[in-house]
């Protein structure tokens, strides 16, 4: 900023000038205003903020979940592997494509200096292409993946699912209790909260003393083993996590002292659940048992096997703290009464959900035109998972030259250059997903011959087809021999079939095809180099013929001398044709009835019968 004073001086903000006179008055007033403004920029000026924390989205392993705390940001990276430059990056919630942030702020200002007066979504795409999440709206959560694109293709990442940081009411309370001394009291709370809230208990608003009578469990339960009188008063729990702390209402625990009639028996009061925990969370099997003397309680395995080292037991409860596939199982608490043979037990099966992981990744593959490319990839997963392919980012739907030939084999035959790009396998479940790539690199070579010219296909009866072509217009002289190539137009997994021709035919007559069926065919010519561009394609719909069944029909008494006679139509394969007409005939069981007929349409599907029931003579 510059100010000029009269007398001809110049101040700037390297060099300082004294006016003299009245001037200097007016220079005090502005150098101390300059002063307050310096010090109002350094109170309210941008601070400068943590860094963000940041997930690579790649298609190989990493984490499908992320929480986004209150005060913190998160920077998404697409880490696809693409090495060709340039390459585009497009963000997409929920599959759907981010409209890209459209701001002038540069890299780092975004990152360390955001206003938060500004106006725009809580999502920015930076310069480099990373996504940029601030925790401002409930519409910045939901599920996360990046496409990376260049000029040999598109890459997909995997999936990260984004959620905010919270803390909801509790939907489940403890309830007041009213146990018998010596018996066995257990609270209860359930919350909802982003990340897991910790629960704590607190008897008359103070932490419950540290004895081994007081378990508390990871799942929200308080268990009171062998209770006392002076167990007795108001408890409640209280949920934390990184959003805050949330208290419970108080549930008041009333302690009997008529105790002999009500710990006469065995009773487990807790009994284990069914559950379903996801792989490296933990999980709980309760079982607490009451009764006088205090029962044994003992866990084992329905199927045999011995029970993990790893397991945990928390007074008479299992206790996994990072569950593995090996946990799953059916278990079974047996609470035994000391010296006798008296006892209950009870089980419960645990189930270990597990994201899908990709054991055998498709391979990259360099092959020449008409070849045939295979990628294999298997996967597990917990429910297994269902696998699919995509091209370019794409999805790839079986047509003619592509098969899915099971969902971990995915089948290109006749390799054409426009096939070459990136391959990636897809395994989903319900608890993640998992991604690995392969690039198809089509090769072509010079000398080859095109394609062969002018394909016809004439259908010679209802079965067979004859199909000619010309020889190819460039190095004709180079051909070794033909493949012909068909395959029924309608359905979507159709295998297409091919034969190999000599080189000294232009003719080829396919045979056993279905009657008034569409079909699709096209010839390849090949050298010693490789094979050329298919030919133009022709689709034929062959012949009718005789249907190859009769329909299957019922017949219905409708009246003493009424008969219906219903029938479902002929199948395309069966009737092989248009059907134009039934012809029913019928007689009486009498070998010297008169044999009736009746015809109807093509489109009916039933008809009523009269019958005359001739009456006997009588003798």
């Amino acid at each position: 900023m510059h100010a000029r004073y009269n007398g001809g001086a110049d101040c700037t903000h390297t060099r300082c000038c004294y006016p003299s006179g009245g001037y200097q008055r007016l220079y005090m007033a502005v150098n101390n205003l300059l002063v307050l403004c310096l010090l109002s920029l350094a109170l309210y000026g941008p601070s400068k903020q943590e860094k963000p924390l940041s997930v690579e989205l790649s298609c190989g392993a990493g984490p499908v979940q992320v929480v986004l705390e209150p005060t913190a940001r998160l920077l998404l990276d697409c880490s696809l592997g693409s090495s060709e430059m340039p390459y585009n990056v497009t963000w997409l919630r929920e599959g759907r494509p981010l409209a890209p942030d459209h701001g002038t702020r540069d890299h780092r200002e975004q990152l360390d200096y955001p206003d938060p007066r500004d106006p725009r979504d809580h999502r920015q795409q930076l310069p480099n292409g990373s996504l940029l999440l601030s925790p401002g709206s409930p519409g910045v959560e939901g599920g996360y993946s990046c496409m990376s694109s260049s000029a040999l293709g598109t890459l997909t990442s995997r999936t990260l699912t984004v959620l905010l940081a919270n803390l909801s009411e509790f939907h489940t309370d403890p309830q007041p209790l009213s146990v018998p001394v010596g018996g066995a009291a257990r609270f209860e709370c359930q919350i909802r909260g982003v990340p897991t809230p910790v629960i704590t208990w607190e008897k008359d608003g103070e932490p419950v003393p540290q004895e081994t009578r007081f378990v508390s469990l990871p799942n929200g339960v308080l268990q009171i083993l062998e209770v006392t009188e002076g167990d007795g008063g108001p408890y409640r729990c209280v949920a934390s996590n990184s959003v805050g702390r949330r208290p419970s209402g108080d549930a008041v625990l009333t302690v009997t002292t008529d105790s002999t009639q009500a710990l006469r028996k065995v009773v487990i009061v807790a009994r284990p659940q069914n559950a379903t925990v996801v792989l490296g969370r933990p999980a709980v099997m309760e079982c607490m048992a009451q009764g006088q003397p205090k029962p044994m309680v003992s866990w084992s395995r329905q199927d045999g096997k011995p029970i993990s080292t790893d397991l945990v037991v928390v007074a008479t409860n299992l206790i996994i703290r990072d569950t593995r596939r090996q946990h799953a199982g059916v278990y079974v608490c047996r609470a035994n009464r000391p010296k006798t043979r008296e006892f209950v037990i009870a089980a419960a099966e645990l189930h270990v959900s597990a994201p899908p992981v990709i054991l055998q990744p498709p391979e990259a593959v360099s092959l020449s035109r008409g070849n045939t490319a295979r990628f294999i990839c298997n996967s597990s997963g917990e429910p297994p998972p269902t696998l699919h392919w995509l091209r370019n980012g794409r999805p790839i739907r079986s047509f003619r030259r592509v098969k899915t030939q099971s969902p971990g084999i995915l089948l290109i035959n006749q390799l054409a250059v426009e096939d070459t790009g990136y391959y990636q396998c897809i395994a989903d479940n319900s608890v993640g997903t998992a991604c690995a790539t392969a690039k198809l690199t089509v090769i072509v070579r010079e000398g080859l011959p095109s394609s062969p010219r002018h394909l016809l296909a004439v259908p010679s009866s209802s079965t067979s087809v004859l199909l000619t072509w010309e020889r190819p217009q460039h190095n004709f002289d180079q051909v070794i021999g033909y493949s012909v190539h068909y395959q029924c137009v309608a359905g979507s997994y159709n295998v297409e079939y091919q034969f190999v021709v000599s080189n000294n035919t232009v003719e080829y007559q396919v045979k056993e095809l279905l009657p008034h069926t569409e079909y699709t065919f096209y010839v390849v010519a090949y050298s010693l180099l490789g094979a050329s561009r298919p030919s133009n394609s022709m689709t034929v719909k062959m012949l009718e013929d005789v249907p190859s069944a009769a329909p299957q029909m019922s017949i219905a008494s409708i009246s003493p001398t009424d008969i219906r006679l219903s029938w479902t139509p002929l199948s395309a394969v069966q009737s092989r044709g248009v059907v134009t007409g039934y012809r029913i005939e019928y007689s009486a069981l009498d070998p010297a009835s008169r044999v009736l007929r009746e015809e109807v349409g093509g489109n009916e599907t039933q008809v009523t019968l009269g019958v005359c029931i001739p009456t006997r003579p009588t003798g």
